[in-house]
């Protein structure tokens, strides 16, 4: 398995993202305009896996520059994190979030963040050394409008010191 890492990817780009993703995801994904307004970013890498040819897997990465507690910190979050159904429990995901880490780290990012089923993919975050938040968290959308949502995991990624 190859892993192609593709730095601020086009929009064409990632409607063949979306395709994949809407092949092979469990859930229904939903053009939803509240969606847009929660998660409006645009990844700014997208990891893709790869047998040969054939795309298996995928992953988002969103990077940002904040203020926490008076300090700058680069946050990197996770997203679209998803296996062709015919390669699950091969270890694909496992490596694309390895490799994530690894961009991450060469990126500056000092923590990273994202939100899932806990109880269903935390054991899979985890080998990566996310833990869950454990708690409500809070965070703004597009508009500046607060969300609130409960699946939250954390990982240092190049320091402890803002974790």
């Amino acid at each position: 398995m190859d892993i192609e890492v593709v730095e601020n990817p086009n929009d064409e780009y990632l409607r063949g993202c979306k395709t994949f993703s809407s092949q092979n995801w469990d859930e229904q994904i939903v053009e939803d305009l509240s969606l847009k307004e929660q998660y409006f970013a645009s990844p700014d890498v997208v990891l893709i896996a790869r047998n040969q040819e054939q795309t298996i897997g995928q992953l988002y990465l969103y990077l940002r520059d904040i203020v926490f507690l008076g300090k700058e910190v680069r946050l990197g979050g996770m997203g679209g994190v998803v296996t062709k159904i015919s390669y699950r429990r091969r270890g694909v995901a496992k490596e694309l979030l390895e490799r994530a880490m690894d961009v991450m780290r060469t990126k500056g990012v000092e923590v990273a963040i994202l939100s899932t089923d806990t109880k269903k993919l935390g054991l899979l975050y985890g080998h990566v050394g996310f833990v869950s938040l454990n708690r409500p968290y809070f965070y703004l959308g597009k508009s500046g409008k607060e969300y609130q949502d409960d699946g939250g995991m954390l990982v240092p990624v190049s320091t402890t010191s803002v974790f």
